[in-house]
């Protein structure tokens, strides 16, 4: 064998360890590469499965599992305690401005209204017993008007009846009419009650005049007196009972009928 062909061949055999080597190499860069494929799968899946999980497990308990949930120790513990304040500073705030509002309306009411109940009947059938009324405690008192006051004599008593005579007028009454200083004057509130006592034969309001009633001055109601009757005539207590009324004992007018809701109305 001559020394060019023993050249060639250990080049040849260099050449075939060459590429047996790349072979090998490239055969464990492709193990490689699959081995990556294969862990980056499997921890792509395992995330899947924990948020699967997660989600499963959220629906069961409402908080959630991790950083911030209800099992995660003091972050949400503090959290709990400032919601916790919070709350409290809430409702304390909510009870003081109801207080507030409470005791300024109570004394808006001392000098500008009244709710009082009607208690008995001798207002029917404008008014029954256990109405509630707004009292307009500034209201202008007028011929007809629905005054609250406290009854004269009974000054813990309070009641609510019907304006008919003014200071300085002479008041009589003859067979359901009523005169004001020897005039008519129409009391369109009875016309209903009126008629039925006619159809029955009687009365509903019997004949007096201001003479008869305590407090007037010869017949004529003095000032700052006024005389006031039940609408419920045959039946209530009223200035031919316990006389005039002072002005200083009227609390106010009542101008609306607040209860029951269905029947409310303007008075």
């Amino acid at each position: 064998m001559t020394q060019s062909s023993k050249k060639n061949s250990r080049r040849t055999s260099s050449k075939s360890e060459q590429q047996g080597k790349q072979k090998k190499q490239q055969k464990k860069i492709l193990v490689q590469q699959s081995q990556k494929r294969q862990t980056q799968k499997s921890s792509v899946k395992s995330k899947k499965n924990v948020s699967r999980k997660r989600k499963s497990d959220s629906r069961i308990f409402p908080f959630e599992f991790g950083r911030g949930s209800f099992f995660s120790g003091p972050q949400s513990s503090k959290k709990r305690k400032k919601r916790g304040r919070n709350y409290k500073k809430l409702l304390t705030e909510l009870l003081l401005s109801s207080v507030i509002v409470v005791i300024l309306v109570y004394a808006i009411s001392l000098f500008t209204f009244a709710l009082p109940k009607v208690s008995g009947y001798g207002m029917m059938t404008v008014l029954e017993e256990g109405d509630r009324l707004f009292v307009n405690r500034l209201g202008k008192i007028d011929r007809f008007s629905l005054v609250y006051f406290r009854v004269p004599g009974r000054k813990e008593e309070v009641s609510i009846r019907r304006v008919v005579g003014l200071p300085g007028e002479e008041i009589a009454y003859k067979e359901d009419r009523l005169w004001v200083n020897g005039e008519e004057k129409v009391e369109r509130f009875l016309i209903a009650q009126v008629q039925t006592a006619k159809k029955a034969g009687y009365q509903l309001t019997e004949d007096f005049t201001s003479q008869d009633i305590s407090g007037a001055e010869r017949g004529v109601i003095p000032e700052g007196k006024y005389l006031v009757l039940g609408d419920n005539r045959t039946f209530a207590s009223d200035s031919r009972f316990y006389g005039l009324v002072d002005e200083q004992d009227i609390i106010g007018v009542a101008t609306m009928k607040l209860f029951p809701l269905h029947e409310m109305m303007k008075l």
